[in-house]
């Protein structure tokens, strides 16, 4: 399979990709750089990989929700199997090999594609080098014939427990055969210029969050009257929003809005008092490592509930328990205005 890729490949940068890609999250150390990941991104689709350290590197895609793009990824995927697999010894001394085997689990969505409860495939990522070789050339197949992306179309991120970072592991240089995701990398203009730059500053943002940060993006009001949108890394992302106890709105309307949206009233975190507090289900789990409609729903929270007619109304501040704890960078990254605190 490795060798017909690689006569297969008809653009350079395909065949720099596929032999970057062994590289990414490369074996290291155990307790070093807890929480890693690298993320592949096709821009016009939405389409993602991942590569993510959870206590042993695992390899996950997600699987399209668009019935045709969601089959034809599970054939690409159920093509690709692997003889890279350990031994099982018996009681009776028996050794029981598996000669050949599916790469990606869960079986069962191969069984049923259809099956919607299963939200993203995975495989491992180990420390063999003619394995890794081979979930590259599966990777470099969902991408191409998967996905039809071209490298071009196609951004890396790179973060672990601290925050972003540029490279991790066995990689000692830039991710050359794609182009970066962080917006100051890839030259955005220094302030946000609309919601879709806002949508893609914040998505990268928030992936890159360091475990236990917090990222609050405030909407213009006046005291006591507020509106915030808070971010958490606890392991999964979590997100609330929070309206002022003083708001003019009505609540009823407010409560449907924001139900629509996916937002849950949370009277208890206000003491049990009539006081407007939302959640989120979490995301980036363990089950699904996508940030799934958190970046939309807080888009049209900000811009369709509350109002705002520019992105740029919005001031933040962020906190850290790192060497950066209000996480400087984040002034460029955001292009947004930080909040005095």
């Amino acid at each position: 399979m490795i060798d017909e890729l690689r006569r297969n490949v008809v653009d350079h940068h395909w065949e720099q990709l596929f032999e970057d890609l062994p590289q990414y999250l490369y074996p290291y150390p155990p307790g070093e750089h807890e929480g890693a990941l690298i993320q592949i991104r096709d821009v016009e689709t939405g389409y993602r990989v991942l590569f993510r350290d959870n206590g042993g590197i695992e390899v996950k895609v997600p699987l399209p929700e668009e019935p045709q793009e969601r089959r034809r990824l599970v054939e690409i995927l159920r093509t690709h199997r692997t003889t890279n697999v350990g031994r099982l010894i018996l009681t009776t001394g028996e050794v029981i090999r598996a000669e050949d085997r599916p790469m990606w689990g869960p079986f069962s969505v191969f069984e049923n594609p259809a099956d919607a409860t299963v939200r993203e495939v995975s495989t491992a990522w180990t420390d063999i080098d003619r394995f890794r070789k081979e979930v590259a050339a599966a990777l470099v197949e969902i991408f191409r014939d998967g996905w039809s992306a071209s490298p071009q179309r196609l951004r890396y991120t790179v973060a672990n427990n601290e925050g972003p970072e540029d490279a991790l592991y066995g990689i000692t240089r830039k991710l050359t055969a794609l182009a970066p995701d962080r917006p100051a990398h890839r030259d955005v203009a220094e302030t946000c210029t609309s919601w879709e730059d806002f949508a893609e500053r914040l998505e990268w943002a928030i992936n890159t969050l360091p475990y236990g940060a917090i990222l609050r993006l405030f909407a213009p009001s006046k005291d006591p009257d507020y509106t915030i949108v808070e971010f958490t890394n606890q392991f999964s992302i979590h997100s609330v929003c929070l309206v002022g106890p003083t708001t003019p709105r009505d609540r009823t309307q407010l409560r449907e809005q924001m139900g629509r949206l996916g937002w849950e009233w949370d009277p208890l975190e206000g003491d049990g008092i009539e006081y407007p507090i939302w959640r989120a289900s979490p995301v980036r789990t363990l089950r699904d490592s996508t940030l799934r409609g958190l970046v939309p729903r807080t888009v049209d929270t900000l811009h369709d509930v509350f109002g705002l007619a520019d992105p740029r109304e919005l001031t933040f501040t962020a906190e850290a328990l790192t060497d950066d704890p209000t996480l400087t960078y984040l002034d460029a990254e955001l292009g947004l205005t930080r909040r005095p605190q």
